[in-house]
């Protein structure tokens, strides 16, 4: 039986006990609140560094849940975002790749360039990886554009 010995260790070391604090802490938030849509979020992202991404995909669709029902558009980019994942690892890249392009729709028009690049940084490792050279260049292009813009590289 293969083991991931780094999601073995982070599940009873320190990445485990985040998840856990962020799990309790996401309990006590508000119902229909942006601490808990966040909350969700964190512990979603939690979730896919230590390799579950069951929880990751239902941690990040609850937080898209409540982003839509308060009408957060910077959490639900980045729970749409985070929800790639668990598609991307099972190989299902055409769906990861539109979940990335439905963050970019929403991050992109209202300005939130930390979500934008993020997903365009995993929907170039997306279409990479699904043989879509010249979609991937595209997505790169973008992304480093707009950190140039900013002053990063």
């Amino acid at each position: 039986m293969a083991v991931n010995l780094f999601a073995y260790w982070g599940s009873r070391g320190p990445y485990g006990e985040i998840r856990r604090i962020l799990l309790a802490l996401t309990d006590l938030a508000p119902a229909d609140s942006i601490a808990r849509a966040r909350l969700l979020l964190m512990s979603a992202a939690a979730a896919s560094t230590l390799n579950d991404f069951d929880a990751c995909a239902k941690l990040s669709e609850e937080s898209r849940q409540v982003s839509a029902k308060i009408k957060d558009i910077e959490s639900a980019a980045w729970a749409l975002s985070i929800s790639a994942l668990p598609l991307w690892m099972s190989g299902d890249t055409q769906a990861a790749a539109e979940r990335m392009e439905a963050a970019l729709s929403l991050a992109r028009p209202m300005g939130i360039e930390p979500a934008e690049l993020n997903a365009l940084s995993m929907l170039c490792g997306i279409l990479a990886s699904a043989g879509d050279v010249n979609r991937a260049l595209e997505a790169g292009e973008q992304g480093l554009a707009i950190s140039q813009e900013r002053g990063e590289l």
